[in-house]
């Protein structure tokens, strides 16, 4: 037998790797082209049996003509005294079963699905039927890389109307019955059946002859095995119903696995030979299922870039706001769109967003897109600044604030030094950097660039032009992020007015302006005015637009989060599940607006009770926004919030206290002490003090609350009455009656009197 140290022809053995039926496999060192391979060894007993020497030498015969990167190559075939030896090439790696038990991805297991179908392409291309593929016989490299192993019992298939008796003469087959009739009981006496039952087709396992299609149903029962993490029949099933069950091709369903996936390998396994797909229809499919999300990114950021070239839309938290292009020149303005389109479908056709897995997010593609700008269009400066706008407007439409201000101010840059900084085009592109400066909460300079915006188009354009009449909207949205309501109002007002005089009560423009209006008058505690504006809002976007559109949504939302004010707790708990789902799903999980849809959620959760689902979803808010929009984003420190609330609400004082500190104090730092958020926060921390009996602390805090309240607000501001009543019940609780009642008094009078 062969032995470490042993030579066989330039091959010196090393160590044995294994022991098989057949025979041994060895490592060992090609001294002459000095490279390691595997050494396959017919044992000395077995070199008797004259039909088992053939089936060795047709193994060698067979791999000689398969030349082919997913299938073991051979080297050479040694005859010596002590044994015949196969030299292989030398796998490192792992064998199915053992790959996919360390856990694999969708497109992994596609890649390696495929692969394997490949390998049956080159050897059914020969005339060369595996017949026992399986788990066991499929080797997984370092980098996925597949190679199909052990042709031992493979065969060529003879010529058409050619004898189809295996070459090393008949295999004795006893004939297997159908499942119920008495001859049934003979199953334990079949003969020898070439393969593994496990993975056999029904044909091989009743010992009829065996075609290229008994792979493929071989390749459907390894390939279910590997997608679903099952085994194609019942675990610890006796051979001879295993053979019974194999004959009549009665496998376990496909299930658990993808939908695509799923209908391949019912194919696949089809009971006729007749209706199973060939090789090369199955790689070909596998590779189709594979390029889906390619496919669909393709699609989404086909529907996302046109949708920004035909209405330059701006997604913030307020809702799109259009800033329509109003070029003098209108064969200008095409070839900038024509530019446009033909470098993203250029890009969308070059890039493989599947390299890096099947999640990979449309925002992946536009980077690849925005770091060739500059190089593709160097000698064209005003193509270059429109394509940067159009990748800024996708940005921020999908949620990524940050990449979408670098766009929006290189294409502001580019224009101010073509075309000058007053030209209509150059103050759009500014218009865009301001909303993106909004976007990422740097409200003191977006409200700047809006100002001059403004300013510039009332010069350029006219006071009455729509675009005039849309940064005056624009800067109105940053006075309400500031949380100048009082300010805030009559720009929005004055923006309504002339929408609806200018472009009439249906147009998408009038309708955020009435939306704003509406969030405006919410936050000064006009609530019910607010409601109606916005369900006229939601009405008209929902016929028009559709339920998931994101300016439906936004107003959905909105109106939400007035009814949670006006204590329609159930009725705002339906709008804001309703609005998460929709979010989540068209929009993506993470997105700005589907992380406040939680928060808000999370706060009338807690209204109605349900504090520990209110918990896990604003911890998700969270922990989401801060990877989204980072730690000192306003939607971050709300979110950091409303975590707080939650926790004490669900009984864990001590800790919301905590973080309601924090909130606290990251709000005063972004926002200014005064802004109506920190004072939420201020009014939060109270209550969490009270219910710990910290009374002194939460005192004063709500006397500050208060002082702030009605100066900011004004006092009969319903946060401001509702801050003298919190007081008032302190006051009573810890024994102060007479000032308890004289401040349920004072809010009692400012209640009932006339708004600010």
């Amino acid at each position: 037998m062969p032995h470490s140290g042993q030579t066989v022809g330039n091959i010196r053995l090393l160590e044995l790797l294994g022991i098989g039926g057949m025979g041994e496999v060895w490592v060992g060192q090609d001294e002459r082209l000095q490279r390691r391979v595997a050494v396959k060894a017919l044992r000395a007993e077995h070199r008797m049996d004259e039909s088992v020497k053939r089936r060795f030498l047709r193994e060698a015969r067979i791999l000689s003509q398969l030349e082919h990167p997913n299938i073991c190559r051979l080297y050479d075939y040694v005859e010596q005294d002590d044994a015949d030896y196969i030299v292989l090439e030398l796998v490192h790696g792992q064998n199915l079963r053992e790959t996919a038990r360390q856990g694999l991805s969708l497109r992994d297991k596609l890649t390696l699905a495929a692969q394997v179908a490949d390998a049956l392409v080159a050897a059914h291309s020969m005339s060369v039927v595996h017949r026992d593929l399986k788990p066991e016989n499929v080797l997984v490299d370092a980098n996925h890389q597949v190679k199909v192993l052990d042709f031992g019992l493979a065969r060529s298939l003879p010529p058409p109307g050619g004898d189809a008796r295996p070459a090393t003469g008949p295999i004795p087959i006893r004939p297997l019955a159908a499942p119920g009739t008495a001859s049934g009981a003979l199953l334990t006496m079949v003969g020898d059946v070439m393969g593994t039952p496990r993975y056999m087709s029904p044909e091989q396992a009743r010992g009829e002859p065996v075609t290229a299609a008994s792979d493929m149903y071989s390749l459907g029962l390894v390939l279910q095995e590997l997608f679903t993490g099952r085994p194609p029949y019942e675990p610890g099933l006796d051979l001879a119903v295993l053979r019974q069950k194999a004959a009549w091709g009665e496998t376990v369903a496909v299930q658990g696995t993808d939908a695509q996936v799923a209908a391949l390998l019912d194919q696949l396994k089809a009971f006729s030979p007749s209706e199973r797909p060939s090789a090369v229809t199955a790689a070909e499919r596998l590779r189709w299922i594979l390029d889906t999300p390619r496919r669909r990114m393709r699609r989404r950021l086909g529907v996302l870039v046109i949708a920004c070239l035909a209405l330059s839309a701006v997604v913030s938290s307020l809702g799109l706001v259009h800033a329509r292009r109003s070029l003098t020149n209108a064969r200008q303005a095409q070839a900038e769109a024509e530019a446009v389109n033909r470098f993203l479908r250029d890009m969308l056709s070059s890039a493989d967003p599947g390299e890096r897995g099947i999640d990979i997010r449309v925002v992946d593609v536009l980077d690849q897109a925005a770091a060739q700008v500059d190089s593709t269009f160097a000698d064209h400066p005003v193509d270059r600044a429109a394509v940067h706008n159009t990748l800024g407007n996708t940005y921020g439409a999908l949620g990524a604030y940050d990449k979408a201000l670098a766009e929006q101010e290189k294409a502001a840059a580019i224009r101010i030094a073509v075309l000058g900084p007053d030209h209509p085009t150059t103050l759009v592109a500014r218009q865009n950097v301001g909303l993106a400066l909004k976007d990422l909460g740097r409200f003191d300079e977006a409200e700047a660039i809006l100002g001059e915006v403004l300013e510039a188009r009332r010069r350029v354009l006219g006071p009455d032009h729509p675009e005039t009449n849309a940064t005056l909207g624009n800067l109105a949205g940053v006075y309400q992020q500031q949380g100048r309501f009082q300010e805030a109002e009559p720009l929005m007002r004055a923006n309504l007015e002339l929408s609806l005089r200018t472009l009439g009560p249906r147009h998408r423009d009038t309708l955020v302006g009435k939306n704003n209006l509406a969030i405006t008058l919410q936050r000064l505690g006009r609530d019910a005015e607010a409601e109606v504006l916005q369900r006229e809002v939601l009405s008209a976007r929902t016929e028009e637009l559709g339920e998931g559109h994101p300016l439906t949504l936004s107003t959905l939302g909105n109106l939400a989060v007035t009814l949670a004010k006006q204590a329609k707790y159930e009725e705002a708990e339906a709008m804001f599940r309703r609005s998460l789902e929709l979010n989540s799903k068209l929009q993506g999980e993470e997105h700005p607006h589907t992380l406040s849809t939680m928060g808000n959620l999370a706060i009338v959760l807690v209204r109605l009770g349900k504090t520990e689902e209110a918990v896990e979803l604003a911890q998700r808010a969270l922990e989401a926004s801060r990877r989204v929009v980072g730690e000192d984003h306003p939607q971050t420190i709300t979110a950091l919030g409303v975590l707080a609330n939650a926790l004490v609400a669900n009984g864990d004082a001590a800790g919301g206290e905590a973080m309601q500190r924090q909130a606290l104090a990251a709000k005063e730092r972004v926002l200014g002490p005064d802004h109506p958020n920190t004072l939420a926060s201020v009014g939060l921390l109270a209550e969490s003090l009270r219910a710990q009996g910290a009374s002194a602390e939460a005192e004063a805090l709500l006397r500050r609350l208060i002082e702030a309240r009605s100066r900011v607000l004004g006092p009969s501001h319903p946060d401001t009455v509702e801050s003298l009543r919190n007081l008032a019940d302190l006051l009573r609780e810890t024994g102060h009656s007479d000032q308890a009642a004289q401040l349920e008094a004072e809010a009692a009078a400012a209640s009932t009197a006339p708004g600010e």
